[in-house]
């Protein structure tokens, strides 16, 4: 019996980004935006944690992109997202607490384009003959989970 795909952090990348991008085509509202705001960051967090993994890197569960970036090495992303970490990690920060999250439509639409981006390199990293969580485990020889955050 064949065994059936896991979900990976990739694939839930790929959803945050896809709810960023529809709520920013329906946004009516200042928080429509933010919630735009906080998928992006999501997205971002979820696919770096997903490269990392498939590199072999091992990372610390938490979501200051700041340090998580600081740990990883990839030369390819971190120059994409460092622009906007401060950023990002303010909006994530703020709808923990109940904050507003202050994004603005032109921001937004910025990281999006970067979600897209990292998305694709995430996306160029994954060898072929992956596609079960065995594959992930046997094939890369990982030890951290590529599923969890």
């Amino acid at each position: 019996m064949k065994e059936k795909r896991k979900v990976t952090l990739l694939d839930r990348a790929k959803a945050d980004l896809r709810v960023a991008q529809r709520n920013y085509r329906m946004a009516t509202e200042e928080t429509d935006v933010d919630i735009c705001a906080y998928h992006c960051q999501q997205c971002i967090e979820k696919a770096i944690k997903y490269a990392a993994n498939i590199s072999g890197q091992e990372y610390n569960k938490r979501h200051d992109l700041y340090l998580i970036i600081e740990d990883l090495d990839l030369p390819d992303m971190t120059p994409l997202i460092e622009p906007y970490v401060g950023t990002l990690d303010t909006w994530i920060s703020a709808t923990r607490y109940g904050e507003s999250i202050r994004s603005s439509r032109k921001m937004v639409e910025e990281i999006i384009q970067v979600c897209e981006r990292i998305i694709a390199l995430a996306e160029s990293k994954t060898p072929p003959e992956i596609s079960t969580e065995s594959d992930v485990k046997n094939k890369l020889n990982m030890t951290s989970d590529p599923y969890n955050m």
